[in-house]
């Protein structure tokens, strides 16, 4: 298992607050599991984010696997992307990838 915490805070009156989290777990010697989350807040060149990920990872054998992946916007209230990757060989397989982007 392995835990990763990234921020940035503010130090005066002036900047923007990052936090970004990651945990892996390796629950079998085939099978990686994912879940970050990525907070952003008064950043004046992107919006204010809440961004929450999940995914996994299953090695089929040595030139097969299998990934899939959640990204869900906390702030909107949307689920952005969920796409299916053969991540063993760096192509996609021709899974399904939804986008959803907002105009503002």
């Amino acid at each position: 298992m392995s835990l990763s915490i990234n921020s940035q805070v503010p130090a005066f009156a002036k900047g923007f607050t990052e936090v970004d989290t990651v945990a892996n777990v390796q629950p079998f010697a085939n099978l990686q599991l994912t879940v970050a989350h990525r907070y952003l807040n008064g950043n004046p060149f992107f919006q204010d984010s809440s961004l929450f990920v999940v995914g996994g990872y299953y090695r089929i054998d040595d030139n097969w696997g299998i990934g899939v992946q959640e990204q869900y916007e906390g702030a909107t209230g949307i689920l952005e992307q969920q796409p299916l990757l053969d991540l063993s060989r760096l192509v996609e397989l021709g899974g399904l990838v939804r986008w959803h982007h907002t105009r503002q």
